[in-house]
């Protein structure tokens, strides 16, 4: 109640109000129906007050004293707006709403989290829990007792839940509130995680298989696109499926189309004539999107593809250990031919030379007294392929040897070599100077 004074000053226009943005810089602690203009915040613990009036202020929603006068105002009004007040308010706007009061959606959050936070180090843990409001993953304000903890649920899963009719979302904690962690850490039954929701799944959409089968019905084109995206989790994470859906795993193919898994098996046909193993299909599949990418890419030449391309189809797995083995056998070869040469001085083991090398293919040497940098490179299919960036490096030296290695005859490749075999009669010597 107010005193016969505060009542005398309660509607004049003289608490300095803090948001100085506002057009009147002072205001009235109520309007002349009584109602009440201005808040005044206050905590249990009085070491609280000025973080409680610090989150408050921190947004424009509502009128409040400044910091300095506002335990000045408590004493002539007394306070009129709690943790419980705001609390209440809460529960009857969404983080929609909320988000209007912040330059960034993440910043709502966080606001609230502190809000929470500072409520329970005020009143303690259990008490907040009987009255407090929390956001869901929709966005709304719910009791606590209502929500659930999201233990890191799969997103997609989710999705397919709430599509078969359960919005597991509305009934979810919102992920970014860990103010009351330890509560759910006590009460696991209030915990929710990717087993439990791969479980009602498989619930939900056993019982649709079970009644197509019981009515011969034709599946409608809204269930089948929830099976479509229940088939693609399956073949995204193969190594948790059959752990989550013991039972569905089973009967996937009930999931899809008849002209689906037509289309699938002939695939597999496919597959299985060409013996491609699992891992190769991987490879191929990879290559495939890389391929795709560099044809769509308006930026390369034509000359750019055709070596990418090149590139990409024989960078398969099995190329690459191929590739390897016949490195391996090169440079064992070029160290035998240099080391019996009275030309060349090279360390007395082939392991000294490799610990010594520049690059996986760039070795040093001594030539009649003067050093070289020696490139290796396989030439098995009468062709030579360059890889690594220090190559290009050791070519752009005029101290380097280019050496190659078929697996019966080692021979050096000179400049005249190379403009012999590829016909080039021309070199343009723009980009060069320009460079």
């Amino acid at each position: 109640m107010l005193s016969r004074n505060s009542k005398i000053y309660s509607k004049k226009e003289i608490i300095p109000i803090s948001h100085t943005s506002k057009v009147r810089k002072r205001k009235a602690f109520k309007d002349d129906s009584g109602v009440d203009q201005v808040i005044i915040p206050v905590t249990r613990e009085e070491s609280n007050d000025d973080s409680f009036w610090e989150l408050l202020s921190s947004i424009n929603a509502w009128d409040l004293p400044t910091k300095d006068s506002s335990g000045g105002w408590r004493k002539v009004f007394s306070s009129n707006f709690n943790f419980y007040k705001l609390n209440d308010e809460l529960k009857e706007v969404n983080i929609s709403k909320l988000n209007e009061f912040f330059n960034e959606k993440d910043q709502t959050l966080e606001w609230i989290n502190k809000f929470y936070n500072l409520w329970i180090q005020d009143e303690g843990l259990e008490k907040v829990i009987k009255f407090v409001f929390v956001p869901t993953q929709q966005g709304e304000f719910i009791e606590i007792k209502e929500v659930y903890f999201d233990d890191n649920i799969h997103e997609g899963l989710k999705e397919i839940l709430t599509l078969l009719g359960i919005s597991i979302k509305k009934n979810l904690l919102s992920r970014e509130i860990t103010a009351f962690n330890e509560y759910f850490d006590d009460h696991h039954d209030k915990k929710r995680n990717t087993e439990k929701i791969s479980r009602s799944i498989e619930a939900e959409v056993s019982k649709i298989l079970y009644n197509e089968s019981l009515n011969q019905a034709e599946r409608p084109k809204s269930i089948q696109d929830i099976f479509n995206k229940l088939t693609d989790f399956f073949l995204q994470e193969p190594e948790i499926t059959k752990e989550l859906f013991p039972n569905l795993y089973s009967k996937r193919m009930m999931l899809s189309t008849t002209e689906e898994n037509l289309r699938r098996l002939r695939i597999a046909e496919k597959v299985e004539e060409n013996g491609i193993t699992y891992e190769e299909l991987g490879d191929l599949i990879e290559s495939h999107k890389s391929i795709r990418d560099i044809i769509n890419n308006p930026e390369l030449s034509e000359d750019e593809i055709r070596r990418l391309l090149n590139h990409v189809v024989t960078s398969t797995k099995d190329m690459k250990e191929y590739f390897d083995l016949i490195l391996i056998r090169s440079i064992e070869n070029v160290y035998d031919y240099l080391k019996s040469s009275k030309h060349y001085t090279l360390p007395q083991t082939l392991e000294e030379w490799k610990e010594q090398k520049y690059s996986e293919t760039v070795f040093s040497a001594v030539k009649d007294g003067k050093e070289k940098r020696i490139i290796i490179r396989p030439s098995d299919s009468q062709q030579i392929i360059f890889y690594y960036d220090e190559e290009y490096e050791a070519l752009d030296d005029t101290e380097y040897e280019l050496w190659t290695d078929d697996g019966e005859r080692q021979q050096i490749v000179t400049l005249g070599d190379l403009l012999k075999t590829t016909g080039i009669t021309r070199i343009p010597l723009r980009k060069l100077i320009n460079t």
